[in-house]
């Protein structure tokens, strides 16, 4: 997969996280439970993950998941990554992640990835 088509397919990632976190955001009682609305797959992760995680309240997730819709724009994507050369040869490389914040080490997998 070449850069443009990541760069469009995260970009797409980003679409569909926007579309998800928007009715939650005028969403008056942020620390009950999830709605009903949305990408079942991912509310389902996002019920099991406040589950399993006391720490991982509902309103927690929602604005990881909103800041992400932001930064997956396949514009911004563009602009990181014009400063850096196009790799040409594949690597192995193994990410230790956190996780005591919603989505901590997406960025990581991110940054390896594209």
């Amino acid at each position: 997969m070449v850069l443009q088509q990541r760069i469009n397919a995260l970009g797409e990632l980003g679409s569909r996280l926007e579309s998800f976190v928007k009715p939650y955001l005028q969403w008056e009682d942020p620390l009950s439970d999830w709605l009903e609305e949305g990408d079942p797959v991912l509310l389902e992760a996002c019920r099991r993950s406040s589950q399993e995680n006391g720490w991982f309240v509902p309103s927690n997730i929602v604005h990881a998941l909103e800041s992400w819709s932001e930064q997956l724009r396949a514009d911004k994507l563009e602009q990181w990554m014009s400063s850096y050369p196009e790799g040409t040869t594949q690597k192995t490389v193994g990410l230790e992640m956190a996780g005591n914040i919603p989505l901590v080490g997406f960025h990581d997998l991110l940054s390896v990835r594209i």
